[in-house]
């Protein structure tokens, strides 16, 4: 397990720069392995620093794939992945000599056109959202580009995050992407940490939109008020 200051939601990529001693001592069992896959968990520190031990940790995570890993000039590790799927701490073991617990995998729920639905007018309210922060961030830039409304989102956002988003905001997925497609609108959504762990730990994905709508709502009433 690494336990972080940053939460990652299922389909983010993960880089990390590993310096430690105990977690390049846990990169370096992961590629002493026989697995073919490579993969940690991660969880948010509630309380504490990533360095040195001692913190207090969330126990909702998730798992990540290792991708690629180099060794760095240091001695240590620049690791590259994605984070797969949501899991739960049942219960954290001794740091010995890195953290590790005992987890489980929640299952992925399949989803409704009605959630399509919701989904769809979810994804079109956090484009909406992105387009006004993005509006008020580049008004003050020296750019001679008329670029507004909907396009500079694709001036400014990764594909990786405005691709997907857009795709469920068309309405046009399967009832049964309707978890990955959630994942997909939480990515987007430019909260801080501790928003984006609730939308994480939502246990079921009736409660994870629900809790998206709150948070995309009162980051919308926030911009608006620093327009006025």
């Amino acid at each position: 397990m690494f336990p972080l200051g940053t939460v990652f939601v299922p389909g983010d990529m993960v880089t990390l720069r590993v310096f430690e001693d105990r977690y390049v001592e846990m990169i370096r069992s992961l590629l002493a392995s026989d697995n073919d896959t490579l993969e940690f968990g991660t969880v948010l520190i509630d309380k504490g620093s990533e360095v040195g031990g001692k913190d207090i940790r969330r126990s909702v995570g998730v798992n990540v794939v290792v991708k690629q890993c180099e060794v760095s000039d240091t001695g240590g590790y620049f690791v590259a992945g994605v984070a797969t799927q949501r899991l739960e701490v049942l219960e954290w073991k001794p740091d010995d000599p890195f953290p590790e617990a005992d987890i489980t995998f929640p299952p992925t729920e399949q989803g409704s056109v009605i959630h399509v639905s919701r989904l769809a007018r979810l994804a079109q309210m956090v484009r909406s959202l992105l387009v006004l922060m993005l509006e008020e961030a580049t008004s003050s830039m020296d750019n001679t580009r008329d670029v507004g409304g909907e396009a500079v989102l694709d001036e400014y956002l990764p594909p990786n995050i405005s691709s997907p988003l857009a795709h469920v905001a068309a309405g046009t997925i399967e009832p049964g992407e309707s978890d990955a497609a959630s994942w997909s609108v939480i990515r987007a959504v430019p909260c801080g940490p501790f928003d984006k762990y609730s939308l994480l730990a939502a246990p079921t994905l009736e409660q994870r939109l629900a809790q998206t709508e709150q948070v995309v709502g009162h980051l919308r009433e926030m911009v608006q008020f620093r327009r006025q």
